[in-house]
């Protein structure tokens, strides 16, 4: 049998709720992301003992702030999150999700926003 460690604890229900997304839709897409399984039980993530935590940490962390702030993430966002912290810091993308504006209206008024950290940088 498996051993799993302990790598992250919610700080409330709400925030849990937010980043395990319906019936743990958005931990289901990080552990296909990232290759690991991941259990989520009472506020606490668990991951096998052989894993390293680090990006996870930080990518819940990023989710944990996102949900405190009441910006709510579709998988597309999920995914960029984990593409994205390997090339900004925490804070970086963070501010990518709350300020995320308008860069341009086409001919036709369609909106375009950054669709990445790079984008949104450039």
């Amino acid at each position: 049998m498996e051993q799993f460690k302990k790598i992250y604890t919610f700080k409330n229900c709400n925030n849990e709720l937010f980043a395990l997304g319906p019936e743990n839709k958005n931990i289901n897409l990080l552990s296909t992301i990232m290759g690991i399984d991941i259990v989520a039980r009472h506020q606490d993530i668990l991951i096998p003992q052989k894993n390293d935590e680090t990006m996870l940490v930080q990518i819940l962390t990023i989710l944990e702030n996102l949900s405190c702030k009441q910006i709510y993430l579709s998988n597309k966002d999920i995914k960029t999150i984990a593409n994205s912290i390997y090339d900004g810091s925490r804070n970086e993308i963070i501010a990518f999700f709350e300020e995320r504006e308008v860069f341009i209206n086409t001919n036709t008024g369609k909106s375009i926003i950054p669709r990445s950290l790079n984008q949104y940088k450039y």
